[in-house]
């Protein structure tokens, strides 16, 4: 079409464009794999994935800026787009293949959480608040193209360098903001926008099947699909089964004066708000640089004009005048220093979607652009040419010439390239680790979270969690639990309340009472060859000991001295034998032996051999500190329960100290590459006080943790409790890993207001909105992992119902079943799952049946 045709010619021109075969729509030819470009009808194209970024500031900004400055000529065509799509089956069947290595239960409950997610992928998930919740992924690239007419072999492999050149340029500086890109090849491109062009909701997977031998615009789509133009839609069917389908293309016509790049993941889905798309879709900002002289020139000219109007009476009648004059001075400055250039830039936002739901998602989307909390953003759906817009928003469209045509209907704005990089779709919600339970983040990205995978940019693997009454606390303690064990990984949970007693027995764990706890903090000592390991875990003996007989102070250096060197002393003798009346002995020794040298009476070791009396066999507490540990070293789930023993804090809370000496050394001595986490929930309280060799002790217990993959978990109701004394503190300071859940009312914002730098106001509003778990039907969290902060709702199948469950009439069908009927325990989760949550699994089920 040509440039003189007027902004209603070009709109009538382009309603008059007609469907053949929906193939014929777009220009794909060939894929040159060794120069890594696309060869189109009239164009040349090169495609690279980018990860999302999770954050953003204006020293990022600034550098996107240059590099789209300093990079990219006025001849190529530029796209940055997202898509977000359904297609989750292949990372959903990686999660479930990881946690079900074991069989039995951790089979058949993975096998159920995943055909309850693929479900929500279509379906949505139910719940009790009203939101628009599904589970979706979404992936991010960027375009190159260039319109190449000729056949021309100089001229065609000019246009391959310029857009390999300028592709190599803009990698290296990406590397440089670390922000890797990774070139897309014939079949990954295939298995994206398959995902568009094949009209078929259900199916989850990606088809990264290629001929090279056949054009890759006859790959894409499939015979028997019908293609038909509405006003304001275009309709899809598929003749071979009758399914119908809708795609809706909308333009950005309005943006807000300010907005910024680190405001932009909530463009399309707003984290704290109703407001969200659950279909797939296509957002896409396509650009090209103006010529930088024509560019000033206009900038001047604009400049001059507005100059003399802002300075005329015409300012009363148009007070805007002087806002525009400004506006205008700045880009003519800032283009000057050569700090901006001017770019065309055309945004769009096509819906996919089946026909019976795509007025919902219509709905949905507009209601989210007006929800947006940025305000100023404006959409429309323009009519009668629907057919051009939906072909635009593919990759290589818009160079094959219908760039002009898009300008020409008055869709394509100016923009500063500042103005550019702060409306890019490059924030996005984290993905989380690629194994781990799932927890899809609050824009509904599929999320799997693994607290020891190396995608948790973390120091060490310890979690401080903090969930409120009715947060929804066990159901996410014993998710993380249960994906730990079908790793094939080790469990320990200190406990005071008999919170996972239930969990114990279904899982076959071991359940020690604290009454029967044997903790002889030398029983594996003899098992450890390093000799720093060695001195290590003696100095946290040496600590430990300190604690039993200082449980409310701290115990001066000399006295530390004395017991570690009785330690060592005893140990010497009795090597694995050893237990604290050998310590006794040898501090015994070491008083008549100063005695002997001295004459003197060291009032110290006579304190220390009194109050260590009362822990040796003889002694009130001696049954717990002189035979060999009871926790069983094959066991891969422990629970020990501490309640029995609470009444005696002095007791429990040495009881406490030397289980983490003990759990260390079992991690120590265990597998590297086996997942070990010690779980320390109602009994964390004890871990209280102003006691600092207790807070040291705590610090090098879960330091050690991290070099043998270890992980210390503390649970408290409420954040505040980290920060009432250095115990406490030290817990919360050595956890890289916060989770924090609903926090009771009031409670947030008194700890807020007492430490203001702990959370951003961002976080405290999010975490402000989080609703109680029965009230929504699912747990709401913040994870703060590193720099990294992420917000994740956790759903349960009906059948991790059943193993979590914290009902009695629950648990209590399942025991019978196993207890009475003598039936294995996926069977009786199963038939109980089926009599609670009876129509939930049906049509669960039935969605599955009526896929086949």
């Amino acid at each position: 079409m040509k440039n003189e045709l007027s902004k209603q010619e070009t709109i009538d021109a382009l309603a008059s464009l007609s469907v053949s075969a929906l193939s014929n729509l777009f220009p794909y030819r060939l894929y040159d794999s060794k120069k890594a470009v696309f060869i189109n009808q009239k164009s040349v194209m090169k495609i690279a994935e980018m990860p999302f970024l999770s954050g953003a500031n204006e020293k990022l900004i600034k550098d996107l800026v240059t590099i789209i400055n300093k990079t990219i000529n006025d001849e190529i065509f530029v796209r940055i787009f997202r898509v977000t799509h359904r297609n989750i089956q292949k990372r959903l069947s990686a999660i479930e293949n990881a946690n079900s290595q074991l069989g039995g239960i951790y089979a058949g409950i993975s096998k159920k959480q995943m055909d309850f997610l693929k479900y929500a992928a279509v379906n949505g998930f139910e719940n009790d608040a009203g939101l628009n919740t599904t589970i979706l992924d979404s992936r991010i690239f960027i375009e190159l193209s260039m319109q190449c007419k000729t056949q021309k072999k100089d001229t065609f492999n000019d246009v391959i360098k310029t857009i390999n050149n300028t592709f190599e340029k803009i990698s290296i500086e990406l590397n440089i903001a670390n922000i890797p890109m990774s070139v897309l090849d014939a079949e990954t491109f295939l298995s994206i926008f398959r995902n568009f062009l094949q009209f078929d909701h259900k199916n989850l997977d990606l088809d990264f099947r290629y001929d090279a031998s056949q054009y890759l615009n006859t790959e894409l789509t499939k015979l028997g699909i019908e293609t038909h133009v509405e006003e304001d839609s275009i309709i899809f069917t598929n003749t071979q089964n009758n399914d119908i389908h809708q795609a809706t293309t909308y333009t950005l016509s309005k943006l807000p004066k300010s907005y910024a790049l680190y405001n932009t993941a909530d463009f399309l889905a707003h984290i704290d708000k109703n407001s969200s798309i659950t279909c797939p879709h296509i957002f896409s900002i396509a650009f090209k640089i103006s010529p930088e002289e024509k560019s000033k020139e206009k900038a001047k000219s604009k400049y001059f004009s507005l100059e003399k109007q802002a300075n005329s009476v015409m300012v009363r009648f148009f007070p805007k005048l002087k806002d525009q004059f400004q506006e205008w001075s700045y880009i003519r400055d800032q283009l000057e220093r050569s700090e901006i250039r001017m770019s065309e830039v055309y945004t769009s936002i096509t819906l996919f979607s089946e026909k019976q739901n795509h007025a919902k998602y219509r709905s949905q989307f507009e209601s989210t652009m007006q929800a947006c909390p940025y305000g100023g953003f404006e959409v429309t759906r323009p009519t009668k040419i629907q057919l051009p817009l939906f072909m635009s928003n593919f990759p290589g469209v818009i160079a094959q010439g219908l760039w002009t045509d898009l300008k020409n209907a008055s869709l394509v704005r100016q923009r500063s390239t500042w103005n550019l990089v702060n409306i890019l779709p490059l924030l996005g919600d984290w993905k989380g680790s690629y194994n781990g339970f799932v927890a899809p983040g609050m824009r509904n990205q599929l999320a799997a979270i693994d607290i020891f995978s190396n995608e948790v940019p973390t120091d060490n693997n310890n979690v401080a969690i903090a969930a409120g009454s009715g947060a929804g606390k066990s159901v996410l303690t014993q998710t993380m639990i249960f994906q730990v064990l079908a790793s094939n990984g080790i469990v320990f949970i200190i406990d005071k309340g008999d919170s996972y007693k239930k969990l114990c027995q279904l899982l076959n764990g071991v359940y020690v009472d604290g009454k029967n706890l044997k903790l002889n903090p030398f029983t594996y000592l003899h098992q450890i060859k390093d000799q720093d390991a060695i001195q290590l875990y003696f100095s946290m003996i040496r600590d430990l000991l300190a604690t039993i007989v200082s449980p409310n102070g701290d115990l001066d250096s000399v006295s530390r001295a004395h017991l570690l060197q009785a330690s060592f002393s005893a140990y010497e003798k009795y090597q694995k034998s050893t237990n604290i009346d050998s310590v006794v002995e040898a501090l015994t020794h070491l008083d008549e032996k100063q005695k002997e040298q001295t004459g003197i009476n060291d009032r110290r070791l006579y304190d220390l051999i009194t109050l260590l009396n009362e822990y040796t066999t003889t002694g009130i507490n001696g049954q717990y500190f002189n035979e060999a540990s009871t926790i069983d070293p094959n066991a891969k789930l422990v629970v020990l329960e501490l309640g029995s023993i609470d009444a005696n804090e002095d007791l429990v809370r040495s009881v406490l100290f030397s289980l983490i000496n003990t759990i260390s050394q079992r991690m120590y001595l265990s597998d590297r590459s086996q997942k070990k986490m010690c779980i320390i929930d109602e009994a964390w309280a004890l871990l209280t006080g102003e006691n600092k060799l207790a807070s040291k002790f705590i610090e090098k217990g879960f330091r050690t943790s991290r070099k043998h993959g270890g992980s210390f978990v503390t649970i408290t109701q409420g954040v505040t409790d980290y920060f009432k004394d250095e115990c406490a503190l030290a817990c919360w300071n050595n956890s890289d890993i916060k989770i924090i859940l609903r926090q009771n009312d009031g409670a947030l914002k008194k700890f807020n207001d007492d430490y203001p730098n702990i959370f951003s106001a961002y976080e405290i509003y999010v975490l402000s909105q989080f609703k109680p778990a029965k009230e929504a039907g699912f747990s709401s969290f913040m994870l703060k992992a590193g720099a990294l902060t992420t917000f994740h709702r956790l759903f349960l199948d009906p059948h991790s119902r059943i193993l979590f469950s914290t009902y009695p009439q629950e648990f209590q069908m399942v025991f019978d079943l196993i207890t009475h009927q003598k039936i294995d325990l996926w069977r009786a989760i199963d038939m109980t799952a089926r009599h609670f949550y009876k129509n939930e699994i049906q049509k669960i089920e039935g969605y599955f049946n009526n896929d086949l």
